[in-house]
């Protein structure tokens, strides 16, 4: 791991290109964005099922008969 002394600061945005803890930081906000994003789209799906399973459920109770029927 490569450390930097407590007095060297990055004043300016060039430096960013050459400094490995940067190029950490974007990897880390690269990892979260995809994993957002990863969650995000199984949030949607288990939404979408969710609205099948109301809507099948929904409809097989319609089509129950009652029991006096039967």
């Amino acid at each position: 791991m490569v450390t930097r002394p407590h007095h060297v600061l990055i004043q300016h945005p060039h430096h960013y290109a050459t400094d490995p803890l940067s190029h950490v930081c974007i990897c880390y906000m690269f990892q979260s964005e995809k994993a957002k994003m990863l969650m995000d789209n199984e949030v949607l799906k288990l939404q979408e099922l969710d609205g099948q399973y109301e809507s099948e459920l929904r409809d097989w109770k319609q089509n129950l008969r009652f029991r006096k029927q039967v």
